[in-house]
């Protein structure tokens, strides 16, 4: 990343002048809003508007209006079940663990990057993740909460959370 800066830099300052400097601080502006860096690595790339591509984990976001919506955990998988969005239509509801690659230690209310993920409400999402107990009788739903990055339980599917849903980019041809 910042051999590519460097290398702008001096194309620049080689071939033009003030105008052309001008230029390549408002395109660095621009990359350094659609780019989230993890530990020095780019982790997060907003490709376009309403998706942002986890590079590490090689998967899709979904970071729209309906990621503001609340809604039971049965609307919510059926949101993303049924979801046809960007030009694919095998979304999901993710599992705790991808969700959880969202967060940020570092970060707080938010928990991940606002810059990057637009749509972001620090509370609660659904997970797909569930433990049936007492023979299927009670269903404890998993959710990551976006204010601190942590993990809660124990909520009744007819609560109302947000949802963020997700696709697997390995799974693409």
């Amino acid at each position: 990343m910042k051999k590519l800066l460097i290398i702008l830099l001096f194309s620049i300052l080689s071939f033009g002048g003030e105008d052309n400097i001008t230029k390549l601080l408002l395109e660095i502006t621009k990359l350094s809003k659609s780019i989230s860096i993890s530990n020095g690595d780019v982790t997060f790339i907003r490709q376009s508007k309403g998706i942002v591509e986890d590079v590490k984990n090689h998967l899709l976001w979904e970071d729209n209006n309906h990621t503001l919506e609340l809604v039971d955990h049965f609307t919510a998988h059926q949101y993303c079940r049924n979801l046809k969005f960007k030009g694919f239509d095998d979304w999901s509801m993710p599992t705790k663990k991808e969700l959880l690659y969202l967060t940020n230690v570092y970060r707080i209310r938010p928990s991940i990057s606002n810059m990057v993920f637009k749509n972001t409400k620090s509370d609660k999402y659904w997970t797909w993740n569930t433990l049936h107990l007492k023979n299927n009788k009670i269903i404890i739903h998993w959710l990551v909460d976006f204010e601190y990055g942590s993990t809660a339980f124990g909520y009744s599917s007819n609560e109302k959370h947000y949802i963020r849903c997700v696709r697997n980019m390995k799974a693409t041809p």
